[in-house]
């Protein structure tokens, strides 16, 4: 029978644990469930750019930061578990309700609205870009 601490350093080891898992989640099941009408319209010829290819990145670079943190999170869990951390009595079940609050926010709203934002300014950023680029020409034109 375990005592209180080592019980508590388990469930802060298994906390760790699920939040590799959360983060593995956030990294993998987009691109896993992604459909064949979104491969085939990333993979289209567009004029300028290609707004569902920089839709798609963006999405996937809000994902990359997401599922990044939480495994970081959880191998930091799970470092202090092994290194003898003794949190406190509820630090395990806490930090799984902010995991659930997270997974939560995050699907709901913050994964569109940081990819839109971030398609936004990609999008200024290749539009500025194009004048200059345009503003170049003609000054060697004239």
């Amino acid at each position: 029978m375990l005592g209180g601490m080592e019980r508590l350093a388990q469930d802060f080891q298994a906390v760790g644990l699920i939040f590799d898992v959360a983060g593995v989640a956030i990294l993998g099941v987009p691109a896993a469930f992604r459909m064949r009408s979104e491969i085939a319209a990333q993979m289209g010829t567009y004029w300028n750019y290609n707004p569902p290819l920089a839709r798609a990145l963006s999405a996937s670079r809000v994902d990359i930061s997401a599922g990044s943190l939480l495994l970081i999170l959880g191998f930091a869990f799970q470092i202090a578990a092994f290194l003898g951390y003794r949190p406190l009595k509820y630090t395990g079940p806490t930090a799984l309700i902010g995991l659930a609050l997270f997974f939560v926010l995050y699907w709901l709203w913050a994964r569109a609205a940081c990819s839109t934002w971030l398609f936004s300014a990609a999008l200024q950023e290749h539009e500025a870009e194009q004048a200059r680029a345009r503003a170049a020409r003609e000054n060697r034109a004239s």
